[in-house]
């Protein structure tokens, strides 16, 4: 749109509509032109306005849901039906993890857990009984990682948070690491060995020996060839979330999500308003509320430009196609910074077991796999393991024959034996990746069960028919957190099918669009001021 005082007359003249000053259009064009500038503003508002009102639902759930993510713990309580989600995120036949693994308990008892809570069975997975009794409230605090049961029949059980001890008929928290609101102890597995227990957290081991009163932190020495640095996606990933500030740098980007939710909302007030005011008689309020939301829409757009940029593309680097290169590139920690840790764990600890046919402990890290006599020694990295996904690994046991480690992730499932370094694919028996080409496989292995006669392999996205799932299950909720996780990473829209997997793409380059628009109409209409600043004082 033209400066609002300013008109095309007839003879390639155009003139101030308020002192009638009459210019040569031929001069602009000579000066650089205010005909191409009306050209380019026009476009730019085009992309601007009809980009901002179609796109602007989902920057407004980015926002939302980026609030959510950043305060886990505020909202970690908060749950919702499943039955308002897309049909793939309702249970069905153990999908979505609900089957993580099993625990045999007797010769009739079985217990199974996973993504919706813990649950008592029997040999025949018949009967399913709740077995959550004392767990937190939460779907976030009965996600449950791992089961396990010592030699004296102790049961233990983790959660992302929550390590929990089963006591006089109840799940009983337990005080392992620490529980700060900020940096709480974030837990990954949970093994034994003997009467001893070991909680693996993200960046430490937490030991303990009967009556399990007290854990032990236990910070693991740095492997051979260490060299301080890491992960480039975890850098974006603090970085995004504000968190590698802390506390400062998550309330910084709260901000901005708060700003980007009135851009959202006073964006589609300048849309629709004007139709409201054609239709009323008294316009002057009406009026006065457009200019109040153009204005402030206007002033925050550009105070908030810059954090808004800067968020998108670390936002774009964390998912498909950019996470592949990403999540391969190491790089120094950022000075004294929450990744400054002289920790060479830092946030890399994924499971652990004890390994009896080769008396060590076999540790899993994002790093790889690597094995150490007793934590006193020093981790040596397993050069022939298996791949496995970088979102984590989700099966390691024991196979039948006791003489082979299944290993399972979202790149698929192996049967590894580590005194021959032979490590092949679980279902074609074809010899296994060392390195995943993707974050998902052709089988994305969420879950296995050998207690139940046959091996039970439960894949993310369609479970398993091998074990009957029981009707009421389909309506455990959701936690809040993890439907903003969904909204936040474009999971959750499912009609868009395999583009989904790319949304963040596409979404990242449509929001630089509408804010480099913005910019540019901004820019643009301060260097037309000037220009028509050569109108008379009377104007």
């Amino acid at each position: 749109m033209f400066h609002s005082k300013w008109c095309f007359a007839p003879e390639n003249h155009y003139y101030c509509v308020l002192c009638r000053h009459r210019e040569n259009i031929n001069f602009a064009r000579r000066n650089n032109t205010i005909f191409s500038q009306v050209i380019s503003k026009k476009t730019y508002r085009r992309w601007h306005k009809w980009l901002g009102v179609g796109f602007g639902f989902f920057l407004l759930l980015f926002a939302l849901s980026g609030l959510v993510l950043n305060h886990r713990h505020s909202f970690g309580n908060m749950d919702l039906s499943r039955q308002w989600l897309p049909a793939g995120y309702q249970f069905s036949n153990w999908n979505n993890g609900l089957l993580r693994g099993t625990l045999r308990l007797s010769a009739d008892s079985i217990l199974v857990y996973g993504a919706g809570g813990v649950w008592l069975t029997d040999a025949h997975g018949q009967r399913f009984a709740d077995h959550t009794a004392g767990m937190g409230s939460g779907a976030d605090a009965r996600t449950i990682r791992n089961v396990v049961r010592t030699k004296r029949g102790e049961l233990f059980a983790c959660a992302p948070f929550d390590a929990y001890q089963w006591r006089e008929g109840s799940w009983r928290r337990l005080a392992v690491g620490h529980a700060s609101t900020l940096h709480p102890t974030r837990f990954s597995d949970v093994t034994t060995r003997g009467d001893s227990v070991v909680f693996v957290g993200r960046d430490s081991l937490y030991v303990a020996t009967p009556p399990y009163s007290h854990f032990q932190g236990v910070e693991l020495h740095a492997p051979a060839g260490y060299t301080n640095k890491v992960s480039l996606f975890r850098t974006l990933w603090l970085v995004h979330s504000g968190e590698i500030g802390g506390l400062m740098g998550k309330l910084i980007v709260d901000l901005v999500a708060l700003l980007l939710v009135f851009l959202c909302l006073s964006g589609f007030v300048i849309w629709l308003l004007p139709k409201w005011i054609r239709r009323r008689r008294n316009k002057g309020l009406w009026q006065k509320g457009l200019r109040w939301h153009f204005r402030w829409h206007d002033r925050w757009g550009r105070y908030a430009l810059p954090l808004l940029v800067f968020i998108t593309l670390t936002g774009f680097a964390l998912r498909p196609p950019l996470l592949l290169a990403v999540a391969r590139i190491a790089t120094p920690p950022i000075p004294g910074s929450l990744l400054d840790s002289p920790n060479p764990w830092q946030d890399k600890l994924r499971a652990l077991r004890w390994d009896a046919n080769r008396s060590d402990w076999l540790l899993s890290t994002s790093d790889g796999f690597y094995s150490l006599p007793d934590f006193r020694h020093q981790p040596v990295r397993e050069a022939q393991a298996p791949a496995v996904s970088v979102m984590g690994i989700n099966v390691l046991t024991l196979s039948a024959d006791q003489q082979s480690w299944i290993v399972g992730s979202f790149a698929g499932l192996y049967y590894w034996h580590r005194g021959s370094g032979k490590a092949y694919d679980y279902f074609t028996h074809a010899p296994a990746l060392t390195r995943p080409a993707s974050p998902f496989g052709q089988t994305a292995v969420s879950g296995f069960s050998s207690d139940f006669g046959d091996d039970i392999v439960c894949t993310y996205d369609h479970g398993t028919d091998a074990l009957r799932q029981p009707c009421w299950m389909a309506r455990l909720p959701i936690s809040l957190w993890q439907l903003a996780l969904e909204v936040h990473t474009g999971r959750i829209y499912t009609f868009l099918g395999p583009v989904r997997l790319i949304y963040i793409f596409f979404a990242s380059l449509l929001t630089l669009v509408i804010l480099w628009s913005g910019w540019t109409i901004r820019k643009r209409k301060q260097g037309t001021k000037d220009m028509l600043g050569r109108c008379g004082e009377g104007c």
